[in-house]
Order: C-alpha cells, then sequence, then structure tokens
C-alpha cells in the first residue's frame, strides 16, 4: 500500500543567472506492521537551473514571460460632449496565463492638464482551471474635467515575451481622445467655459425682470402710495 503527496512550488526567476535550489528535508513516520511506527529522515536532491534574458527583451522595461497575454479597456460612458465637472470610468484589464496576479505590471497614467484621474485600488484575481493558471489585474480610473477642451489619453502598452512562440511581443491599447468643449474668451488669464458669457446675460436680465417687477408691485401698492402722501403732508 502506497501514499503519495505531492506539493507543487512555482518558481519565476527575476534575473539571468544561476540558481542552486537546496534539498527539501522530511521527517517521515510509517506505521510497520512487526517494528511498528518506525521515525526516519529523507532528503530530496537539490535542483539547479539557469535563467537567460532574452535578446530581444533587453531594454524593455518590466515585461512578463507568459504563453499569451491580453490587454483591454471598457469605459462607463463616451467621452463625448463633455462639460467641467462631468466624469467618466475607464477600467483597465491585463489577463496572462502562467503568471501570478502579483506579478502584472501596473500601467502608466500620465494625465493632461484640465483633467484630474483618481485611480481605485486594483483587484487581482487568480483562477486555475485543469492546471492552467491565469491572472488577472483589474483597476478603475475616475476622471474629472476641470477645464473645458479637447484631450488625448496617450496609448497603453506592455511587453511581454511570448513563451510558445520565443519572440517578443507588445500588447497595446490606443489612444483615448477626450471632448469636453472649447475654451471661452478669459478674463485677466482664466479660462471660462464656452457658455459662460451668454449664461451671465441670461442671469443679468432675469435680475433685471426681477427689480422691474419689484418696482411696478410697489407703485401700484395703494397702502404705500398713502404712506408716502401723508409723508409729505
Amino acid at each position: 500500500t502506497w501514499v503519495v503527496q505531492r506539493w507543487e512550488l512555482e518558481l519565476y526567476p527575476h534575473r539571468e543567472g544561476e540558481f542552486a535550489l537546496p534539498p527539501v528535508g522530511l521527517e517521515l513516520a510509517v506505521n510497520d506492521a512487526e517494528a511498528g511506527i518506525v521515525r526516519g529522515a529523507a532528503q530530496t536532491g537539490a535542483l539547479a537551473f539557469r535563467a537567460e534574458l532574452p535578446a530581444a527583451m533587453e531594454g524593455a522595461g518590466r515585461w512578463l514571460a507568459t504563453p499569451s497575454l491580453t490587454l483591454r479597456q471598457r469605459l462607463d460612458r463616451d467621452p463625448e460632449n463633455l462639460a467641467p465637472g462631468d466624469a467618466f470610468t475607464r477600467t483597465l484589464e491585463i489577463e496572462a496565463t502562467y503568471v501570478t496576479a502579483m506579478m502584472l505590471p501596473e500601467p502608466d497614467l500620465p494625465v493632461p492638464d484640465g483633467l484630474a484621474a483618481y485611480p481605485g485600488i486594483p483587484e487581482l484575481e487568480d483562477r486555475s482551471n485543469r492546471g492552467e493558471a491565469t491572472a488577472i489585474r483589474r483597476q478603475a480610473i475616475t476622471y474629472v474635467v476641470e477645464q473645458p477642451g479637447q484631450y488625448r489619453l496617450p496609448e497603453l502598452s506592455v511587453a511581454w515575451w511570448n513563451t510558445g512562440t520565443r519572440a517578443r511581443e507588445t500588447a497595446v491599447l490606443p489612444a483615448l481622445d477626450i471632448d469636453a468643449g472649447a475654451a471661452g474668451p478669459g478674463i485677466d488669464g482664466i479660462s471660462l467655459p464656452a457658455g459662460f458669457w451668454p449664461a451671465l446675460v441670461a442671469v443679468a436680465l432675469l435680475l433685471a425682470m426681477a427689480l422691474l417687477a419689484r418696482r411696478r408691485q410697489r407703485r401700484a401698492d395703494p397702502l404705500q402710495e398713502a404712506s408716502r402722501a401723508l409723508g409729505r403732508g
């Protein structure tokens, strides 16, 4: 009768060079029919391997070695016809196989002047299906328009080494254009929204109409007219 226990440890070298793994020691206890419990120790063999940096990945910065990698995004609204104060959320997702989620790179997210970005906490997920490990990194970024104008979020790219084809590949998300209107005339170098002046004129007209109606109401009040006449004698 045999009992088998198996442990799997995934190793990810972060540099090139030689690696030596020491033996793993185990303390064992075997129940023998004649001698009773027999205790002892055993060791696995040592393991050595070499990791090499592919020439195509030199200078690539942070990259992954994986059989497959996918980079995608989704938006909760169309980034067009926006106005100052409007917001939209962009969710970025990186998915790769035979790596762990903690190894997936954090994308570089430059933000142009006139926009504010509020990144959420990344969601890391590790899945396993019939021995195939899949890692997912998901992050939502909320952008708020602070000034009207035309903006472009630059393209995002992740370099990776395809362990199946043994070739360098790059996953790319195209640049994202944002339409937040055009800047209107300014005062002393201060940029004002395009609809600022029409709104200001409309408010002034409303105020003038309210003042005129109040004056007419005062003149039409006979008690106030009588009071003024008595005051004049």
